[in-house]
């Protein structure tokens, strides 16, 4: 899935300028970048106390229930340790951060 195919051989994907999806492909950087961004997020540096904690809660949905997803980042666990993290994709690209 996601591969462009030509006679069965994989092909190249079309060729998308970084300015099109905006803020869904349009950074560059690295897994330095990455970490100096989560330790930024998650200490303080970047939104207000409450604008985390809201960030960090569970959603209650319409029907009463609760879902695993804050303001833009997804709640989980992982062998018993909490999980915050959220991940994205654009043609050609797929990135994960948890």
């Amino acid at each position: 899935k996601g591969l462009t195919s030509r006679g069965g051989q994989p092909a190249a994907s079309q060729v998308i300028p970084l300015g099109v999806p905006g803020a869904a492909g349009a950074f560059v950087g690295n897994v330095d970048d990455l970490a100096t961004w989560a330790e930024a997020l998650h200490n303080g540096k970047v939104v207000s106390a409450a604008s985390y904690q809201a960030m960090t809660s569970p959603t209650k949905t319409s029907d009463g229930k609760t879902a695993p997803y804050g303001f833009a980042l997804e709640l989980g666990d992982v062998r018993g340790h909490r999980e915050i993290g959220h991940s994205g994709g654009i043609f050609g690209f797929v990135t994960e951060s948890e």
